[in-house]
């Protein structure tokens, strides 16, 4: 029927957006809509599917295997692509740096996740899960093509610390909780009853641990190497020279060649590309547009400071403090950058 089609539809959307892709084209719905309709798909002289109706097998295919979801061409395209789920993040570095329980360990936990990445298994905000899937970020590229991102609904300043930390603790010390600062553990594990927080590779207090071994013998294949387990090769040539010379400059005390290692998991965990299923451009642009200060002016005063407030509450930061009778065209960058989002 037309209300089980229309059901389909948009349903195949949510499901290709939650398997890699925010906003994908009419071809691609209809593509799994098909896939649905008839019980099977084919790719590469393959076919999926029972060929009965409602076949998630083909559904699946069809979502994975279109060419809409297979072309690097389309990297490119800022509306491709997705922002990663932050709870899938560390499930990721977990299994593909081979995460290992530790010999008194049956299984291991990650701790209190919804406080930190305000996203957690079978824990929701509301009963329509994490966030929207027709969510637009009021800030960024998106606004003008109306590009959807889903994912920025629960990715914010806060968030982001929180899963860095995360990710850093997991690196470092395992899935434990010895990454503490002023009291509170930063980790996204916990105490296991026994061992010491060293950072020195022993990890002794940790439930589990990455056993991976590289198989490259340069920091160049090293960084490749970790390019496909953990960025699926999207990681950009400026951004691997950056992270050679940090690594092979890196000089450790002690554990020299365990501690690179971990050093370079959290360079590449670092990475825009690592956050994000799509190719990172870098924005040429080194500053924001600001008010001049004349050369008389320049040694009254030349001091700055970046107040960050964090607020109990939904606030629009970009509109808290618009500008309005700054020198040059500022208001107008605004205006633009802002779309009809801006204080006008």
């Amino acid at each position: 029927s037309v209300r089980v089609v229309m059901i389909v539809v948009k349903n195949g959307i949510r499901l290709i957006q939650r398997l890699g892709i925010s906003n994908p084209s009419p071809g691609h719905i209809e593509a799994c809509a098909d896939a649905f309709r008839t019980g099977t798909y084919s790719s590469g002289g393959q076919i999926f599917g029972s060929g009965d109706y409602g076949s998630l097998e083909a559904v699946t295919a069809a979502i994975t295997l279109e060419p809409e979801a297979t072309s690097a061409v389309l990297d490119a395209d800022p509306g491709y692509g997705r922002i990663r789920e932050p709870f899938l993040q560390p499930i990721q570095v977990l299994r593909s740096l081979e995460a290992e329980l530790v010999p008194l360990e049956h299984h291991f936990e990650l701790w209190e996740l919804f406080d930190r990445l305000d996203q957690e298994p079978h824990r929701f905000k509301t009963v329509f899960s994490h966030f929207l899937p027709e969510y637009i970020p009021d800030v960024g590229p998106t606004i003008v093509p109306g590009y959807v991102s889903p994912e920025s609904m629960v990715v914010n300043m806060p968030s982001i610390i929180a899963q860095l930390n995360g990710l850093m603790s997991l690196v470092r010390y395992g899935i434990s909780d010895c990454f503490v600062d002023d009291g509170m553990s930063l980790g996204f594990g916990t105490y296991p009853g026994n061992g010491n927080c060293l950072d020195d590779g022993s990890m002794q207090r940790a439930s589990a641990f990455f056993s991976y071994i590289p198989e490259a013998t340069t920091t160049a294949g090293l960084v490749q190497e970790l390019n496909t387990l953990l960025c699926a090769g999207r990681l950009s040539q400026a951004s691997q020279d950056k992270i050679v010379d940090a690594y092979d400059s890196y000089s450790p005390a002690y554990d020299e060649a365990g501690a690179k290692l971990r050093f370079a998991y959290q360079l590449v965990m670092s990475t825009p590309e690592f956050h994000t299923s799509t190719t990172v451009k870098e924005d040429t642009t080194k500053s924001r547009p600001g008010p001049s200060i004349s050369s008389s002016d320049a040694g009254i005063n030349d001091y700055k400071a970046l107040i960050f407030l964090f607020l109990s509450g939904g606030v629009d930061s970009f509109s808290m403090l618009p500008p309005h009778t700054c020198e040059g065209d500022l208001y107008e960058k605004y205006v633009d950058i802002r779309g009809g989002y801006c204080v006008c």
